[in-house]
């Protein structure tokens, strides 16, 4: 389900029924959805389109599955998402 460098796969983890359960009994939440990644080979452009790609699949995801819209942000962990905490 998320993808990778190297691959991305079908699955679906089993937390995102978890958090699909938790949004459909909380209607009124709305939240941020994550994803961190970081290579040791200093490659921070490819770390931050995949971070984004992964966030953005969740928030597709659960979207699909009855979420609406405007309930989740896809965040990443680069620069210009800490002003968007604040």
């Amino acid at each position: 389900m998320f993808p990778t460098a190297r691959r991305s796969s079908s699955k679906t983890p089993r937390i995102l029924g978890e958090v699909l359960a938790y949004l459909r009994e909380n209607p009124a939440l709305v939240i941020d959805v994550e994803s961190h990644k970081m290579t040791y080979n200093g490659q921070a452009e490819a770390d931050e389109e995949v971070t984004r790609m992964r966030a953005k699949t969740v928030v597709d995801w659960l979207e699909a599955h009855g979420v609406a819209t405007g309930r989740l942000r896809p965040l990443g962990p680069w620069p210009e998402q800490a002003n968007h905490r604040k």
